[in-house]
């Protein structure tokens, strides 16, 4: 909603830590709206105290909120797995989408001629181009991509301890929920690591 006070927005984010045991299906709806929204505006707001009053803007303020998050990443993957991993996919995919496919399409072009589908382990999956040959691992990566980290570094300590239920179950999870190929690439990373496991 325009003009939603951003403050409120970042005192949720704050709370994360606490919410991820207690309510992580909420924490995963606060995954997916927060990230799956640009905010745009440079409105000024007011930050600090009365006696130490700071200024920022909308867009500064809402960069926090997603950095909250991030920074809660790492806990919600640890607490509650599989539902944290499909919210960081869906908030990666809505990340890709926005930042690294939907500015760059041609005239005449949509998201579903860049998508391909294909046979993953009895299902159908959808592999989506994103031009990430040229944007990931840069020397400056996306801060999002951070949570690509959290979501693969569980998968490679599922199959460092031969958790094989736990591997299925994301491969499952995976195939049903992630498109973009950056995503791939990362699954595609883990599987030539252990492939007796998840290739």
């Amino acid at each position: 909603e325009p003009g939603f006070p951003i403050d409120c927005i970042w005192r949720l984010t704050r709370e994360v830590d606490t919410l991820v045991s207690q309510a992580p299906d909420f924490v995963a709806e606060i995954y997916e709206r927060v990230f799956g929204h640009e905010e745009t505006s440079v409105e000024k707001t007011n930050m600090g105290t009365p006696v130490l009053g700071l200024i920022s803007n909308r867009r500064q303020d809402y960069d926090g909120c997603e950095y909250n998050l991030l920074q809660s990443f790492s806990k919600y993957v640890t607490t509650a797995p599989l539902v944290a991993i499909i919210a960081g996919i869906h908030a990666l995919e809505a990340h890709v989408r926005r930042d690294h496919v939907e500015r760059y399409l041609k005239p005449g072009i949509s998201i579903r001629d860049l998508q391909k589908p294909f046979a993953f382990r009895g299902m159908e999956a959808v592999y989506t181009s994103d031009g990430s040959a040229i944007w990931d691992e840069s020397k400056y990566p996306d801060r999002e991509l951070d949570l690509a980290g959290e979501i693969f570094g569980w998968l490679r300590n599922m199959a460092e301890t031969g958790d094989i239920d736990q591997v299925s179950a994301f491969l499952r999870t995976f195939a049903q929920t992630a498109s973009y190929a950056f995503l791939w690439k990362r699954l595609l990373q883990c599987g030539a690591e252990a492939p007796a496991i998840v290739g």
